[in-house]
């Protein structure tokens, strides 16, 4: 079966808020390499923003 790296992501998010804490604190550990996706495509919008 191959994964899907989108929905992944997208379970990955759903991971973080479901278990958000004091709105910046989740309590779950994600993969870091997950983690700097998502890093890089907010770095990539708010180029394109700014």
């Amino acid at each position: 079966m191959k994964l899907n790296p989108q929905k992944v992501e997208e379970a990955v998010l759903a991971v973080l808020w479901l278990t958000l804490h004091n709105e910046v604190e989740a309590w779950k550990t994600i993969d870091w390499d997950t983690i700097h996706k998502f890093a890089e495509r907010c770095d990539a919008a708010l180029r394109v923003y700014s």
